[in-house]
């Protein structure tokens, strides 16, 4: 069964319609052109992967255009105590980790585009792209 989907811009005002797996395709191709980060994807981690990075630092900040556009918290507290932000449960501030934050600057230029629909395929494109699990995403910063 196809699914067809409605995405307006409320930049041009325009309407599209659009089949499910086409919108799909368009919102990777658009993050991929407007989203990669600074100097590509694992190409600017501090200890050769983000994995290494998250293991050691706890978060991994994404720039884009040498602005911070999207964190990952993998919420690892250090020795198994708590600590100001990272709880020994899997949370930070009451959201589930591993947590994906994108800036609210990021988040309203993507609902101007793609309404709410953005945030599960950008999940799937970062997960796919940085080798990190997300358990949860959100644009309210922490």
């Amino acid at each position: 069964m196809m699914k067809i989907m409605m995405m307006k811009n409320t930049t041009t005002k325009m309407k599209y319609i659009i089949t499910e797996s086409r919108l799909e395709s368009a919102i990777i191709s658009y993050l991929d052109e407007n989203f990669t980060p600074d100097y590509g994807w694992n190409e600017n981690t501090r200890h050769g992967s983000y994995q290494e990075d998250v293991d050691r630092y706890g978060d991994v900040v994404f720039f884009i255009n040498d602005q911070d556009s999207y964190i990952y918290y993998g919420c690892n507290a250090n020795d198994n105590t708590e600590d100001e932000y990272f709880s020994i449960y899997g949370h930070l501030h009451g959201h589930k980790c591993p947590l994906l934050v994108i800036y609210p600057k990021v988040s309203r230029h993507l609902d101007n585009y793609f309404g709410d629909m953005w945030k599960p395929i950008f999940k799937k494109w970062f997960e796919e792209n940085s080798g990190l699990i997300v358990n949860q995403i959100t644009d309210n910063l922490i």
